[in-house]
C-alpha cells in the first residue's frame, strides 16, 4: 500500500492533465454528471491510490468538485464532476498547443 503523501509526490502534471481530460470526455464537460474516479484511473492503467492522489491535486487546483454520492470503496470509488475552471485549464492547454 502506497503513503499518500508518497503518491502525491509521485503525481505529474501530464497524469493530472490525462486525468481531467478523460473526465471531461466521459461527462462530456457537463458539471452535472458525476464519474467514478476509480474506474477512470483503471481506463489509463492507473492504481486507485494514484487516481485518487490526482484527484486531489485536481480539487485543489480548483479543476474538480468529488462527491455525488454511489460507491466509495474500489475500484468505483468517489464520484467527480469537471468545474468550468477545468474545462477552460484543458481549452488554454489545447490552445498552447494550437497556438
Amino acid at each position: 500500500m502506497f503513503e499518500m503523501n508518497e503518491v502525491q509526490s509521485t503525481v505529474s502534471e501530464m497524469q493530472r492533465n490525462t486525468f481531467l481530460r478523460r473526465i471531461a470526455e466521459v461527462s462530456q464537460e457537463d458539471p452535472n454528471r458525476w464519474v467514478p474516479v476509480g474506474i477512470i484511473g483503471e481506463e489509463l492503467g492507473l492504481p486507485y491510490e494514484v487516481a485518487l492522489a490526482i484527484v486531489d491535486r485536481l480539487r485543489e487546483e480548483g479543476f474538480v468538485r468529488r462527491g455525488g454520492g454511489g460507491r466509495l470503496e474500489p475500484p468505483h470509488g468517489p464520484r467527480v464532476h469537471i468545474l468550468p475552471q477545468g474545462v477552460e485549464h484543458l481549452r488554454a492547454l489545447d490552445e498552447g498547443q494550437n497556438g
